[in-house]
């Protein structure tokens, strides 16, 4: 089974721009469901988004989490 992580890291001026809300729209909703569709029950693709700003111990914990949950079917 292939899966993949996006994981996306934005400072708040970039995070708040409206093509980047577009974007980040597109992929949590549209983007994901369809390939949801494809895997069934296991998703092939994730995505994770993640404010630079963030506290470096708590973006790592959120990563970790991220990537012990996703891939623990694999």
């Amino acid at each position: 089974m292939r899966k993949v992580l996006i994981v996306e890291t934005k400072g708040e001026g970039f995070a708040a721009q409206p093509d980047f809300q577009k974007r980040k729209a597109f992929v949590e909703s549209w983007f994901l469901s369809q390939h949801e569709q494809v895997q069934g029950d296991f998703p092939a693709f994730e995505y994770l988004f993640i404010h630079d700003d963030e506290h470096e111990a708590h973006f790592l914990s959120k990563l970790a989490h991220k990537v012990t949950q996703f891939f623990a079917e694999v």
